[in-house]
């Protein structure tokens, strides 16, 4: 069985006001998770981290 491929040509105008829209669910979505979230649970979670240093190639480079 083959699948055939169509191209969607759209107005440029079009995928600006797209890419828009994505751009702002994007934000809200981001927003809502913050709210949703808890300091003292993420600070929790930091203090799990743990104390070891990074492996070999991970640090952070000089600038």
């Amino acid at each position: 069985m083959s699948k055939a491929n169509y191209s969607l040509r759209l107005q440029p105008s079009l995928k600006v006001a797209a890419e828009k829209l994505s751009a702002l669910e994007t934000e809200e979505f981001f927003r809502a998770r913050a709210a949703a979230g808890s300091r003292d649970d993420f600070l929790a979670f930091l203090d799990g981290a743990g104390d070891e240093e990074p492996c070999g190639g991970d640090n952070l480079l000089d600038s």
